[in-house]
This record gives C-alpha cells, structure tokens and sequence, in this order.
C-alpha cells in the first residue's frame, strides 16, 4: 500500500514539474526567466561580461527558490514517518536523519547562493567593498 501511494506521490510531481517549470524559461524582455537575453544599444544579443555575470546570478536566484520548493517532499515524508512510527525506533531514526540531511542541503543550498550572489554584485558594481 506504501509503495502505491509513494509512486502516486511521484507521479503527481512529475506532472506538477512538467506543467511549471516551462514558465519560469521564458527569454523575453531580459532577465524574467532562467534564461537571460542581454540587450545593450537597443540590439539583442549585445552581450558583455556584465550581462554574463547578470545571467549566472539570475540562474542562481531561480534555481535557489525552485530547490528550495521541492524541499518540502522530503521535509512531509520525513514527518510522515513520525507519525506512522508508532514504537518503532528505526523509523523515527530515519526520519530524524532525513531532516537532518534536508538541513544540511538547504544550508549547502542557501551558502551557494549567497556566495555567488556576493560575487555577482561585486562585479557588477564595479568596486569592491571595504571590510573594516
């Protein structure tokens, strides 16, 4: 009964995946989607090293927020076992130690990101910033 349910779950995610994902890659007017069309002097495809860097820190962006949605399905799984654990130990160890790997992917997902972004704005502003 678990595995049909399991596999319905999954099943419902890839649709849910196939219908959302093709509306955040659209290219036009700039940076809207995970894509990025640099237009500079009124032509498209004027591209210079600072719309590159625009591009890398819009995809990061993006992609930040469209991982950290999906953490949700492991985050409900793991809560799932807990409430189904009953007196079973095994399955609340589990469950602790898939909400113990889902916070460390989000901490891994949100220093990337923070990362890249500091990086990001750092070349586009052109100076670097003093540490005191």
């Amino acid at each position: 009964i678990m595995s049909r349910i399991f596999n319905k779950i999954l099943i419902n995610l890839f649709v849910l995946t196939i219908l959302v994902v093709p509306s955040f890659v659209f290219s036009q007017g700039g940076a809207s989607g995970l894509t990025y069309e640099c237009f500079s002097g009124g032509v498209y495809g004027n591209c210079t090293f600072a719309d590159l860097v625009a591009a890398v820190q819009n995809f990061t962006n993006k992609l930040t927020v469209l991982v950290l949605a999906f953490t949700v399905v492991p985050i409900a799984y793991a809560g799932w076992l807990y409430m189904i654990s009953g007196g079973n130990a095994g399955n609340r160890t589990k469950a602790n130690k898939m909400l113990q790997n889902v916070a460390i992917g989000i901490f891994f997902m949100l220093a990337a990101w923070l990362i890249v972004n500091l990086i990001a704005r750092t070349l586009l502003s052109g100076t670097v910033p003093r540490v005191i």
